[in-house]
C-alpha cells in the first residue's frame, strides 16, 4: 500500500482553520488586555484620590485634585495651593473618559480638607466610548474605612464616621 502526501487542498482548508482559530484567540486576548488597561487605569486614577484624601488628613492642608477632560484626553492632578514644593506630574489617559453624576464635565475640581470632607460630592464615572467597560468611584463613599469587629488600635475619627 502507497502512503500518499496530502493534497493542496487539504493543507489550504488546515491553515484556514488554523486561522480561524488563531483570529478567534487574538480577539479574547486583545478585549482581555483592553479591559486590564482600563481597570489598571481607573486603579491608578482612585489611589491618587485616596492620596489627595490622605496627604489632607495628615498635612492638615487643604488639597485639590484636579480632572481636564479634552480632546479625548483625560488629565489628573493633584495640587496643593500651601505647599512650596512643585507638583507632581499629572497623570494623562489617553483613551479614558469621565462624568460626574451622569454629566460630561471639562475640568472638575475635588477639594479635601484636613477634616476629612469632600467636596463636591458625587458619583464620578469612568468609561471609553469605544468599549463597553465602566467603573465608578462614590465620592466620599470610598475613603470610608469599614469597622471591623477584630480591629483593634487607635481610630481616627474621620475613620469612624458612620455609612
Amino acid at each position: 500500500m502507497k502512503k500518499h502526501p496530502f493534497t493542496l487542498l487539504e493543507i489550504m482548508l488546515g491553515l484556514a482553520l488554523l486561522l480561524l482559530a488563531a483570529g478567534a484567540v487574538s480577539w479574547n486576548v486583545h478585549q482581555a488586555v483592553k479591559k486590564y488597561k482600563f481597570r489598571s487605569d481607573v486603579s491608578r486614577l482612585e489611589l491618587q484620590l485616596t492620596s489627595c484624601y490622605t496627604l489632607a488628613l495628615n498635612t492638615a492642608v487643604d488639597w485639590t485634585f484636579h480632572l481636564t477632560c479634552k480632546e479625548g484626553r483625560l488629565r489628573a492632578q493633584t495640587l496643593c495651593l500651601h505647599s512650596s514644593n512643585p507638583p507632581p506630574k499629572p497623570l494623562l489617559f489617553d483613551s479614558l473618559q469621565a462624568s460626574f453624576n451622569g454629566e460630561e464635565f471639562e475640568e472638575l475640581s475635588i477639594y479635601f480638607s484636613p477634616t476629612g470632607r469632600i467636596e463636591p460630592e458625587g458619583r464620578i464615572e469612568f468609561y471609553q466610548k469605544s468599549s463597553p467597560f465602566r467603573q465608578e468611584i462614590l465620592l466620599p463613599d470610598c475613603f470610608r474605612i469599614k469597622q471591623l469587629i477584630d480591629k483593634q488600635g487607635p481610630t481616627h475619627p474621620a475613620d469612624a464616621m458612620p455609612s
